[in-house]
């Protein structure tokens, strides 16, 4: 027995020296795979379909060779490399590769699979395994998940935070124990507490103040640097001046830049007659805050004033220097990337900021708009055009004084605008763009085409503060485009108008042109230091500087073009305060500022910053603000299909929907926005992304517009479309060419390149090709069509159209019937007309709009049916007049009523036509809103709201919802997913579970000693018996 005991002991003493070490991280054995080739990963997609038809990897980071034009330079799964798993693709990475970065793609159609994929533990794992629905990156067909670390950051001067693959199954104790900071030394920081924040981050305090700019911190075996993050440079380097960029006066030129990371800046000059010479350098001195800057003089560079003349800064950050742009450049030299990204003769990539003399670009009386009857948000009738669309038709070119295409040339055409009515021009991206030849523009592409041309929408931002020269008559005078974007805008307000520009501040074209000045310090990034986003790298609003740049940028707009509003795109990428901050900002210049946005549920800041979570400046903010608005998706989904069922059956064509949801959204309140006020809500069903609502009605009732009876119901449910839209409450907002019936239709030989829809009649035999994002199309396909706009002899359907819509839209104005300023307001004179005929779901409907004044109501009735609808009345409309129905409308009586037939008692309304009918009641006083009854309903958790995935504006398309324009970073792809923070890393630390099983084995060994003690006892006991 004494044996016995004596094992015991042993025992426990082994496992007492043993199971202790399990506390300790131990990094990973190398799991590398010694027959793959040397650099090359292999990265296996295991799908359940087995469906890898067009599908590739579009690869970034530390890749040998990255693929440049997308998507279809991503790299193909082939049938060549299958094993028993699915396909998988070897990839070659560069010598010494620590990270890769890859995503799924249609190498046809763009789409994705999935988020971004980033692995950082290339030292230790050749074979990585993805699968389908999870972002997550594997080191095995078992679907492991190492545990470790990836990034760090001082946060403070006791502080840092730590980013690891994933938190789960640590504990605080175990990490406390774990963690080792070095100062570069190789002196020992204490650390006095962990604390895990999130999924995948640790806060670590030390016990002595991180004075220097970088310390090293070790985990499971692998170390990384730590150095100044976004806080703490907020902290010591925020800067309040506004006199960043370059100032000119009286020949000379101060020029700051913000870069406090920064060794050494040095400022690069070039001649304004041949912007590719350079003429001298002067070298910046760092001030206060960060801030460098130079007194440019004309004798130090040998000329005699410095007007008109480029520059580019070179900026060393960590012992690299990189060119940059200036991002505060009030103009810019002309730049010759093409839309490919292809450099120009001068071989620039990065572009080069003018000097401008800004007092002389002023056209006589610039101010800002007076818009007849504009008192607020809901009053707005917004008309969205693309400045090259607007004069592109080869038909209106004896009409221009100026060459089409141009800032100048869309003043010639202004009338068409004001005679629809509307109350605001908005612009597409007029900033600054990056991809696109702005010298090579002057030319129309006519042939059909839908890919790799000279043109672009503008949503991959170039400039903040310059306009593109793409639309100038000199794309080489830096002040000139100044003058002509000025004069355009004062055009429109001489127009009875206001100018809307759409703004792309949530992301740049490309994530180095703000990383190369400020390293890390910009962009959203998640714990792996990879930054987050749609577009690769949105813009981290809740940095101090980040949000300055946004606001300084809306300010000087505001400021020095006068304009009136602003239509963001992707807003909701940013932080909800920096929006309101913004709109607070051009309020304080022009108090009747208008703003809207893209409201969609995109925000990622959470990733970087688990405290960001809700702050996004989507749907679910609009119960905070009464300043800013959101696209209303469910309005567009209800009435016409849209993102995510576009093409489906819908109320205008011939899906019965819900009528109380209607009405809902009629009234601005749609049950998937927190709206609580009527201006949160801009109420739309067509704009620049996706088909235009021509295009969704032909795909919808499979019919082929080339029929003439086909184009009369098309247009038929164009104009319900319309009226519902002008008659309901919110923001009112139509694209140019909604009133005619604008169409994207391919009429050129075989198939588009891209971005196309195959129509197909009810028999399924394709009738057509339709592109339904054509930010990279011809003239031929973007055009505005003016012989369809206006020529009403050839075209008579369109023009009844266009007449129709313009006098829907002078209904509206006509009364704020349509344009109630309150929820209360909506709610007590907004209601729905009972007739029984109307079922819960139904292709009719019939509601009341009440003037604020309780003095003027106006009936609408919509039947969207294939057959008359006859509805019983409560009230005789008889005592009132008819202002719209089947072929005209306006805020008087109509001349021939159609369409319609109107009894004491009842109204027969005839298939796909409107009708409302408008009763006064001088007698009547003010109707008072009674008190609000409901409250909001909370917002549905979010689908893909978007207009398109990403690629806006869009790949952003990427992708989730929006835009659909040109991939904004071709240096990175789109938004990580939550996920992806967990991609695998070396350094398994043993889970807490390991405690309980060291627990466990004691209490079982002591409980083998104890009953081995107690069974001698007994023995000894019946020795003794």
């Amino acid at each position: 027995m004494q044996r016995i005991l004596k094992r015991a002991l042993v025992l426990i003493l082994m496992v007492s020296l043993i199971v202790p070490s399990l506390y300790l991280p131990k990094a990973n054995a190398a799991e590398k795979d010694p027959d793959l080739p040397e650099n090359t990963v292999r990265i296996h997609y295991v799908k359940d379909d087995k469906n890898y038809n067009d599908l590739g990897l579009w690869l970034w980071e530390d890749v040998a060779e990255a693929p440049k034009e997308w998507p279809k330079d991503a790299v193909p799964f082939t049938e060549e490399q299958t094993d028993e798993h699915g396909r998988y693709i070897d990839v070659k990475v560069k010598e010494g590769a620590k990270k890769l970065g890859f995503l799924v793609v249609n190498r046809v159609t763009g789409e994705k699979t999935g988020g971004d994929k980033v692995f950082t533990m290339l030292e230790d794992y050749n074979h990585l395994w993805i699968k389908n629905a999870d972002d997550t990156v594997y080191t095995s067909s078992e679907w492991e998940n190492p545990i470790g670390i990836v990034s760090a950051e001082i946060v403070s001067k006791q502080k840092l935070l730590l980013g690891l693959t994933r938190t789960e199954g640590l504990t605080e104790e175990e990490l406390l124990a774990a963690i080792k900071v070095q100062d570069e030394n190789g002196t020992d920081i204490p650390v006095e507490s962990v604390k895990i924040t999130s999924g995948s981050t640790v806060e670590v305090s030390t016990s002595a103040e991180l004075t220097n700019d970088s310390y090293t911190v070790t985990y499971a075996g692998k170390f990384v640097a730590a150095t100044k993050g976004w806080r703490m440079i907020d902290e010591l380097y925020a800067y309040d001046g506004d006199d960043l960029g370059a100032v000119y006066q009286s020949g000379k030129a101060v020029l700051k830049l913000w870069a406090p990371k920064a060794s050494k800046v040095t400022a690069v000059f070039y001649d304004k007659n041949d912007s590719a010479k350079e003429i001298g350098k002067l070298d910046l001195a760092m001030g206060e805050k960060g801030v460098w800057s130079v007194e440019a003089k004309p004798e130090n560079l040998g000329i005699s004033d410095l007007k008109g003349y480029f520059y580019q800064y070179e900026v060393t950050n960590g012992g690299e220097t990189k060119k940059v742009l200036d991002p505060y450049a009030k103009s810019m030299a002309p730049f010759t990337v093409n839309t490919k990204g292809e450099a120009g003769p001068d071989g620039d990539i990065v572009g080069k900021a003018a000097i401008v003399d800004l007092a002389g670009t002023d056209p006589a009386g610039l101010d800002f708009a007076k818009i007849d009857g504009y008192e607020k948000r809901e009053d707005a009738v917004i008309w969205e055009i693309h400045v090259r669309d607007f004069t592109s038709d080869p038909s209106i070119e004896g009409d221009l004084t100026s060459e089409w295409g141009t800032y100048d040339a869309f003043k010639d055409k202004l009338e068409y605008i004001k005679s629809l009515g509307v109350t605001h021009v908005q612009l597409l991206p007029v900033m600054a763009w990056y991809y696109g030849d702005e010298t090579n523009m002057r030319e129309r592409e006519l042939e059909y085409s839908a890919a790799n041309n000279e043109y672009n929408w503008g949503y991959d931002p170039h400039s903040y503060f310059s306009p593109d020269g793409a639309y100038s008559m000199n794309p080489k005078d830096p002040e000139l485009r100044i003058k002509e974007l000025k004069g355009l805008i004062d055009a429109v307000h001489d127009s009875g108008m206001g100018v809307v520009l759409d703004v792309v501040y949530t992301h740049m074209a490309k994530a180095s042109m703000l990383n190369d000045i400020v390293p890390n310090y910009y962009a959203f990034q998640d714990a792996n230091g990879n930054f987050i986003g749609g577009f690769g790298n949105n813009l981290a609003t809740n940095h101090v500087m980040a949000e300055k740049l946004m606001v300084d940028s809306v300010k000087y707009w505001f400021e020095e073009y006068k304009i009136d509003g602003m239509r963001f795109d992707m807003m909701g990428d940013a932080t909800y305060d920096s929006i309101q901050n913004a709109y607070n900002a051009a309020a304080e210049v022009n108090e009747n500022a208008l703003f809207i946005g893209e409201g969609w549920r995109t925000f990622g800041g959470h990733l970087s910053d688990p405290a960001l979570a809700g702050k996004g400046a989507d749907q679910d903010w609009m119960n905070k603000t009464n300043d800013v608005g959101v696209f209303s998706d469910e309005i567009r989904n209800e009435l016409k299909s849209g993102f995510g069922s576009e093409g489906e059956p819908r109320f205008l064509t011939g899906g019965a929907r819900s009528l109380d949801l209607i009405l809902k959204n009629i009234k601005g309140q749609p049950t998937n926005t927190a709206a609580d006020d009527p201006g949160d809500m801009v109420q739309y069903i067509e704009a620049h992304d996706n088909l235009p609502l021509y295009d969704v009605i032909a795909q919808s009732i499979k019919k082929d517009p080339a029929i003439p009876a086909n184009n009369e119901e098309i247009h038929d449910r164009i104009r319900l479309g319309n009226s519902m839209i002008l008659t309901s409450q919110g923001t009112a907002f139509l694209h140019a060419g909604q009133e005619y019936g604008r169409t994207k239709q391919w009429f050129g030989e075989g198939l588009p390149e891209q971005k196309f829809h195959a129509l197909q009649d009810e028999a399924g035999k394709v009738f057509g090709y339709f592109i339904h994002d054509s930010y990279d199309s011809s003239d031929a396909i973007n055009k505005f069509d003016w012989e369809k706009a206006t020529d009403a002899s050839t075209f008579p359907i369109n023009n009844t159209t266009r007449e129709y819509t313009a006098g829907l839209i002078e209904l509206r104005k006509s009364s704020d019937a349509f344009r109630l300023g309150s929820k209360e307001l909506v709610d007590s004179n907004v209601t729905m007309i009972d007739a029984p005929e109307m079922n819960d779901s139904d292709l009719v409907i019939g509601y009341k709009n009440v003037s604020s004044n309780g003095k003027e109501s106006y009936s609408v009735f919509v039947n969207a049916d294939t057959k008359a609808r006859k509805l019983t009345l409560s009230e005789d409309l008889r005592k009132g007049f008819v202002v719209v129905d089947n072929d005209e409308a306006g805020a008087t009586k109509v001349k021939k009523q159609s369409g319609f037939k109107l009894k004491k008692d009842s109204i027969t309304i005839e298939p796909l036509t409107t009708v409302v009918v408008k009763v006064s009641d001088k007698k009547t006083g003010p109707n008072k809103p009674e008190k609000e009854q409901e409250t909001p309903v909370p917002p549905a958790k979010p689908e893909e709201p978007g207009d398109t995935p990403v690629n806006s504006d869009n790949p952003a398309e990427p992708s989730t919802t929006a835009d659909s324009e040109k991939p904004a970073d071709q240096e990175a792809a789109s938004a990580p997913s939550k996920n992806q923070l967990s991609n695998n890393s070396n350094g398994n630390l043993l889970p807490s579970t390991a405690t309980n099983l060291y627990t466990m084995l004691l209490i079982g060994l002591v409980s083998l000693a104890a009953g081995t003690g107690f069974y001698t006892m007994v023995r000894r006991k019946k020795a003794l018996i």
